[in-house]
């Protein structure tokens, strides 16, 4: 994890505490961490979703829930892609396949 999604991890659970579990939106998260706009944000999150550190649901606005503090906190295929394909592995630890 790198610095800057460490910043932007402890944002949205600061916002999440302050807001009732309402996350914050794009624009929010690019004002607070002062960067140049909505897809910078938008590659931190998903970085921090692929590490399995948060879960976002890409039909709802606002929608980002805190898993994990670390990808060290959850080992394991369930915390990071199965050993050598672009396959991520989903919680029920099935396979699911991005299109490349």
């Amino acid at each position: 994890m790198t610095r800057r999604q460490r910043e932007l991890l402890d944002y949205i659970k600061a916002y999440l505490a302050a807001n009732h579990g309402v996350a914050p939106s794009f624009e929010e998260m690019a004002k607070a961490l002062n960067v140049a706009g909505k897809a910078n944000v938008f590659r931190m999150l998903n970085a921090l979703e692929d590490q399995g550190v948060i879960r976002r649901d890409h039909n709802r606005a606002r929608r980002i829930e805190v898993i994990a503090d670390s990808p060290e906190y959850e080992r394991g295929y369930r915390a990071g892609y199965a050993a050598g394909c672009r396959a991520r592995v989903n919680e029920s630890w099935s396979i699911v396949v991005r299109a490349a």
